[in-house]
């Protein structure tokens, strides 16, 4: 007798995963205006509370909350309920039909890196983070171009506390990994868990003074 998709069943609570979504053009221009403005303003500087290894970051709770950046806020939030619809799926294999989430931001914050910044590896202290990127410099070439590493500058890695499977023989391409490297691009989101280990790594531009800037920031689901 054949098996088919639908007699199978994955069990998989102990998946941690990242999401990625493209954010709509309209939505990072108001992101972009959103950190601008903060940038002049410096109301709330965040830097001595956060890992990053940088000058420029600034807290943005007061700005979201703001009408004018209303769609900006309601598009995070929906990410952020359905990346907690698909963990909370996994963890709770035997309910069907999950399909809302009520969330919270906790903390937002614009992250502006310049060439030698980095963010050390690090955890955050919520149930769900995310970053979301607005402009990316063009990096110089890497010093080993022909090296297997050759293009993590500028990157992001999620580290995951899982090894190649290399009993699986074969199948050793499937196996866990344990890390993951990505190159963002601007509009780029990733949701991830905010106990799961990343890092940013620095980068080098022409003129040395190019910014690539980011917003992170971290949720709570009720």
């Amino acid at each position: 007798m054949k098996i088919s998709s639908s007699d199978i069943k994955i069990l998989q609570p102990w998946s941690t995963f990242v999401m990625k979504l493209k954010m709509p053009d309209s939505l990072v221009e108001l992101g972009l205006k959103m950190t601008d403005e903060a940038l002049v303003e410096k109301n709330k500087p965040y830097g001595k509370s956060l890992a990053g290894q940088l000058e420029q970051e600034w807290g943005l709770e007061y700005k979201l909350d703001l009408e004018e950046f209303s769609d900006l806020k309601y598009y995070l939030k929906e990410a952020s309920s359905k990346y907690a619809i698909l963990a909370n799926t996994q963890s709770n294999t035997d309910k069907e039909n999950q399909n809302s989430s009520d969330v919270t931001i906790s903390k937002i914050w614009s992250v502006h890196q310049y060439d030698g910044d980095y963010n050390p590896i690090h955890i955050h202290t919520a149930q769900i983070s995310a970053t979301f990127y607005l402009k990316i410099p063009k990096y110089l070439p890497s010093k080993k171009q022909h090296q297997e590493h050759s293009n993590d500058d500028g990157s992001i890695v999620f580290i995951n506390n899982s090894a190649n499977n290399n009993g699986m023989g074969g199948l050793v391409r499937w196996g866990n990994v344990g890390s993951l490297k990505i190159s963002p691009e601007v509009g780029d989101i990733y949701l991830f868990p905010s106990s799961m280990y990343h890092t940013v790594y620095p980068f080098r531009t022409k003129t040395g003074k190019e910014e690539r800037r980011s917003v992170s920031f971290n949720v709570f689901v009720s």
